[in-house]
């Protein structure tokens, strides 16, 4: 009888903790219902110990002495508590395990996604067409003025070498994210000219906040991409980031082609759909991503993520 009271508790205080910490139930109510929870365990273990002694002793109900009984349960109540406390125990040690389990595996995949980042923004701008117009580029202005070419051949240095110098962090500065994006964005000027503009309107109070490494990059890379047309000969490309509250808000437009309404964004390009699952792998359900067209004074696409303003 002993051994299926403490399987039959554990099975119901583990279903609660498990039900608990799903809603994430603060601690103060945790203590509280964990102290009733005892309390309940305590009067039924009692009672049901009463009626197997009713039961197999063969006493009527009547001749029964429950003060006896009661002073019993009074008396083995520190007994009562160390038994919960004890299966209390063993359930959030096995849950935090699993947690952590979790975490490691989690931790993992991370790892491996940042690779995979790494590497195809390393493949895509390591395509033919990339390195031919960039070195064109560099010719041409080696006749017109070698000291813009000699910057631009360090632009392309810089940009390559910090791009594998990012190491395995998933996440980084905002300040660091921006200086990796310097090298890239004057090497787009060089190829682009006078038909491509960048602004950033930036919060100094922003830099040292966390953002997800190799983030901005690609949503400017993606820009210039989809953005030139026959129609659209000149791309303006504005970039905001604000803190509100406690969150970072990232917001890019460019007024250039307007993305298919037909057509998923994040399909139609790796370096978008691999930022979506890192950024929903990293903040879960406190971040946000979205890309669309928009209609008024401004005609054009715009990119808005919201983060949790965290500090690294």
């Amino acid at each position: 009888m002993d051994w299926i009271l403490v399987l039959s508790f554990m099975i119901l205080i583990a279903a609660y903790v498990k039900r608990s910490r799903s809603k994430n139930v603060g601690w103060l109510k945790l203590i509280i219902l964990n102290v009733f929870l005892s309390i309940f365990m305590i009067i039924l273990t009692q009672v049901i110990l009463d009626l197997q002694i009713i039961t197999f002793e063969d006493k009527a109900l009547s001749a029964f002495d429950f003060g006896k009984s009661l002073l019993n349960a009074l008396n083995l109540i520190e007994l009562y508590f160390l038994i919960y406390a004890s299966l209390l125990f063993i359930i959030y040690i096995y849950y935090y395990i699993q947690e952590l389990k979790i975490q490691e595996e989690e931790r993992r995949i991370l790892q491996e996604e940042l690779s995979e980042a790494k590497i195809s923004i390393l493949k895509s701008q390591m395509q033919p067409h990339f390195l031919f117009n960039t070195l064109n580029s560099i010719s041409s202005l080696m006749d017109v003025n070698k000291t813009r070419a000699q910057d631009t051949i360090a632009d392309l240095s810089n940009f390559l070498r910090d791009v594998l110098n990012v190491g395995n962090s998933n996440i980084i500065k905002l300040k660091l994210e921006l200086d990796l994006l310097k090298s890239y964005i004057r090497i787009m000027k060089v190829r682009h000219g006078a038909h491509l503009k960048i602004y950033q309107q930036i919060d100094f109070e922003c830099y040292n906040y966390g953002v997800p490494s190799l983030m901005l990059q690609p949503l400017v890379e993606n820009a210039i991409k989809h953005g030139f047309s026959p129609q659209h000969k000149t791309l303006n490309i504005e970039i905001k980031i604000a803190r509100v509250s406690h969150q970072l808000i990232f917001t890019m437009f460019n007024d250039g082609k307007l993305i298919p309404t037909t057509q998923n964004i994040f399909k139609m390009g790796l370096g978008l759909s691999n930022l979506k699952q890192r950024i929903e792998k990293l903040y879960g359900k406190d971040a946000s991503f979205q890309v669309y067209n928009i209609h008024n004074e401004k005609t054009g696409v715009k990119v808005e993520i919201i983060l949790p303003a965290l500090k690294v």
